[in-house]
């Protein structure tokens, strides 16, 4: 509700005297005021301002006070309009009452008259705004998702929506009447309303929390709650609210979106533990083929140092046996003509008596299959 200086009275009167005088009373009441001479001005006015009431007079020289009564109702159905009128009669009391003016008042009036008047039609302009905004909050709150209780400072509910009820397995919002707030909280959480959540909101105004709602049938429901006190005019601690969202299919979703993510973390672990057990197994066929190519490499060294001792002996071979004669037969007095002993420049072909071959620089025995060797043994035995 407004405060009285914060009431503002649109004055119609042809008269100035009139409007000066009625002006006056009104500042002294309190209230603030608009004058206007002409019914076209007023109209402008009403349009583009907001008024709390019309005083009017119905008789004026361009235009009546129930013309501008009816085109005030077509501009703003529910502001009072009230009639001054110096020649009362049944007839425009009828008339008045049927176009749909608040009062009407008779020239000359007391201050008391008019006061009376005034604040008659400035509390049920304001009871008329009430119950608009209460139809509105209603409509509202009744076509809410959202659970909204009101209640006294005490705790008993004075409101609940629809909402509310689904969420408290309550059947109708009426039920929900002068029900303690603490019959749905559990014991816990009204220790923690008392002494903590109710004194703050107090205190400072609002709390939101999350906190769950227990349902007439015993049914846990998550729930975010937006506590805030209500103050009247005086701003004294009138009422307390809470609007109520249901997180009940948010807690689904977040346990889904858990579960996808602890199974996802589940899969990566065993991708990354087979690819591990991979690189390992990767990282020893590396080690062999490496530990082989080694090998390899060490047995081609080897082999090409054989091939090239073989190739040593085949030389020596070759010397020895492929252009000499043959040594089970030879003449010992022809060796001028053997190879090998021409390779010796001249010297002895073997030492009988050392067992050592010039050729090749190391005794005979291991040596490679030398015929003139086995005859040289085969004559030593005999000897």
């Amino acid at each position: 509700m407004k405060c009285k200086d914060e009431i503002k009275i649109l004055i119609v009167d042809d008269e100035p005297h009139v409007l000066d005088a009625v002006s006056s009373l009104i500042k002294e009441f309190g209230y603030s005021s608009v004058t206007c001479d002409n019914t076209d001005d007023a109209i402008a006015l009403v349009r583009k301002e907001c008024f709390d009431t019309v005083l009017t007079d119905i008789r004026m020289r361009k235009t009546s006070g129930f013309e501008l009564l009816e085109d005030i109702k077509m501009i703003n159905a529910d502001i009072p309009v009230i009639l001054m009128t110096a020649y009362a009669d049944l007839d425009n009391a009828i008339n008045a009452i049927k176009k749909g003016a608040f009062d009407l008042i008779t020239k000359p009036f007391s201050s008391e008259d008019l006061m009376h008047s005034l604040e008659k039609a400035v509390k049920h302009y304001d009871l008329i705004k009430i119950e608009r905004k209460y139809k509105i909050f209603k409509k509202f709150t009744e076509t809410s998702e959202q659970g909204l209780w009101m209640a006294d400072l005490e705790g008993k509910i004075t409101f609940a929506n629809s909402a509310l009820c689904r969420i408290l397995d309550i059947d109708k919002p009426e039920d929900a009447s002068k029900t303690n707030i603490r019959k749905f909280y559990s014991d816990e959480d009204v220790l923690k309303l008392d002494n903590d959540i109710l004194p703050k909101i107090i205190e400072q105004g609002h709390k939101t929390l999350e906190m769950p709602l227990l349902s007439n049938k015993g049914k846990i429901t998550p729930t975010i709650q937006s506590m805030f006190l209500i103050r009247d005019e005086q701003d004294r601690p009138f009422c307390l609210a809470n609007i109520i969202t249901n997180i009940s299919e948010r807690r689904k979703i977040e346990k889904t979106l858990r579960d996808h993510h602890d199974r996802l973390e589940e899969l990566v672990t065993e991708r990354t533990n087979e690819l591990n057990d991979r690189v390992k197994e990767l990282e020893k066929f590396y080690d062999m083929s490496v530990g082989r190519e080694l090998r390899m490499k060490e047995l081609k060294s080897k082999i090409i140092h054989l091939e090239s001792e073989l190739s040593g002996y085949k030389t020596v071979g070759n010397i020895s046996h492929s252009n000499c004669w043959d040594f089970w037969e030879c003449p010992l007095e022809r060796r001028n003509e053997c190879p090998a002993y021409k390779f010796n420049a001249g010297r002895e072909c073997y030492d009988v008596a050392s067992n050592y071959c010039p050729r090749v620089g190391r005794d005979f025995v291991n040596c490679w299959e030398c015929p003139w060797y086995k005859k040289l043994q085969s004559d030593t035995n005999e000897k």
